[in-house]
């Protein structure tokens, strides 16, 4: 073989390999790219901002799907302590009504411990469909309706109001309790981390107090452990004020 040829193989093999490296690396990049379109998707579609019915009805439908048991009335786990908590500060024949019931998992809880659950409502009509099928024989007592809105604390007779898990996502917080009726007794809790569209989240049950005081009367609060990790979960109890 020639000198010649012997350089213009060297020089494919060569082109090859840049070639080959090239390629990789485009391929790197687009995968880094569409990565980071996932994650910007995310984040506009959830991570730190207030969600619409849509996105709810969205997370409903993706994560129930997925539970082996979704009717088992502790399909998440992870609040039980909590819901077991509430439950503890709710007296015989006290009304209740439940804002942002979600899949209606406290309200099983709740209805199996014989509190007088009167209402849960959500704008998600999928999180509606989900409660009503885990609580068939009190289906009725569930309805789709947005919290933010005044006309809520017309559905029903309560004496109180809980809200769990709800309060973070929504950066109308304040006048959803401003809207409950002064005098009535308000059970709530916030979470110590953030996650999909959660808008805040506390890092001291100091915290809490600070911002729910402004329209509630305090009497109790708890901190409840509900993650593996040391996630917390704030209780508060209080009385709807003028602050």
């Amino acid at each position: 073989m020639t000198n010649a040829k012997r350089l213009r193989r060297r020089h494919a093999r060569i082109a090859l390999r840049e070639a080959k490296r090239d390629a990789r690396e485009a391929g790197r990049r687009s995968r880094d790219a569409e990565h980071a379109l996932k994650r910007e998707h995310y984040r506009r579609a959830g991570q730190g901002s207030e969600c619409d019915a849509e996105w709810y009805d969205n997370h409903y439908t993706v994560t129930y799907e997925r539970e082996d048991d979704p009717l088992s009335p502790i399909a998440d786990p992870m609040y039980y302590p909590s819901w077991r908590k509430v439950i503890s500060w709710l007296g015989e024949g006290e009304r209740v009504i439940d804002l942002g019931c979600g899949h209606g998992g406290f309200a099983r809880a709740a209805l199996g411990a014989g509190i007088s659950y009167q209402l849960g409502v959500d704008f998600s009509e999928v999180a509606i469909k989900w409660a009503q099928a885990r609580n068939p024989e009190y289906a009725e007592r569930f309805k789709v309706h947005d919290i933010s809105k005044p006309s809520v604390m017309e559905l029903v007779e309560f004496d109180t109001a809980v809200i769990l898990e709800t309060l973070e996502h929504l950066n109308g917080d304040l006048q959803v309790l401003s809207n409950i009726p002064e005098g009535k007794r308000v059970i709530l809790s916030v979470p110590s981390y953030g996650g999909r569209a959660h808008v805040r989240y506390f890092d001291t049950p100091e915290g809490v107090v600070a911002r729910y005081e402004q329209v509630l009367s305090v009497s109790q609060s708890e901190a409840v452990v509900v993650g593996a990790n040391g996630q917390t979960l704030w209780l508060l109890d209080g009385v709807r004020t003028n602050g």
